[in-house]
């Protein structure tokens, strides 16, 4: 069992004055500049990795490469893990591939469904807004309060709190192409597809990706390169993408 390079990852606050840092590989380097030495030379990454790594950054607002600051402002202050979740499930819509009978309309919209999460939904819908996926596509929120209510829905993020209600959850998304994302372990065995784990104090994401590819989905490999961990079949083993 080998696991994956951290590839890439949020760390909350820090001292850059921009809040979230992007960080690649074990040298920490942001993109292939590393923030620790503003007078090394870059530093290159693969494309499609490199790509990834810059969109989730400028949705972020950071600024992914450039001169270091003279001065050393103050610390920014240090963001809700759930906001770094929340930003995540957007920036998957843009890497996850859907059977075309899943979106058969130019302008129909990717919906993304919360089920037992207020504080992801709510952050959600604040960041999908104004925004625009794959294709131009929007996305769209629901809000949904019991496993029913994801029927049609594109992506699903499924809260701990739901983990007594995996088995309704699972048999209704059940050969649905539908990705399926939570935070807590417990479900991640029950079936589900993406799992967010905090690595020192850095929010990442493991993928199964045989439960991905059983429904007919496509992770492209800008985002399975920035998993701390892909599953690449149903047994225990883990491979380098």
């Amino acid at each position: 069992m080998a696991l994956l390079a951290n590839n890439f990852s949020l760390s909350r606050g820090g001292t850059s004055g921009l809040g979230w840092q992007v960080r690649c590989g074990a040298d920490e380097a942001c993109c292939g500049w590393d923030s620790r030495a503003p007078s090394s030379a870059p530093r290159l990454t693969p494309p499609w990795r490199a790509f990834f790594q810059l969109l989730l950054a400028f949705t972020l607002n950071l600024t992914a490469f450039g001169a270091a600051p003279v001065a050393t402002p103050p610390a920014a202050p240090v963001q809700p893990d759930f906001e770094v979740k929340a930003e995540y499930l957007f920036v998957f819509t843009k890497y996850v591939e859907w059977p075309a009978a899943a979106l058969t309309k130019p302008d129909q919209s990717i919906v993304l469904g919360v089920l037992g999460d207020d504080a992801i939904g709510d952050a959600l819908e604040l960041k999908a807004r104004g925004r625009l996926s794959q294709g131009g596509r929007k996305v769209t929120v629901l809000r949904a309060r019991r496993a029913a209510d994801l029927v049609g829905c594109h992506m699903v993020f499924v809260g701990q709190g739901e983990r007594r209600n995996v088995r309704e959850i699972t048999e209704v998304l059940r050969d649905q192409p539908v990705l399926t994302v939570c935070d807590t372990e417990g479900l991640f065995t029950q079936g589900l597809m993406i799992k967010f784990v905090l690595i020192n104090e850095r929010v990442k994401f493991e993928v199964k990706l045989e439960p991905v590819q059983r429904v007919g989905l496509s992770i492209q490999s800008g985002m399975l390169g920035s998993a701390s961990r892909v599953w690449r079949k149903a047994s225990s083993s883990l491979e380098a993408p």
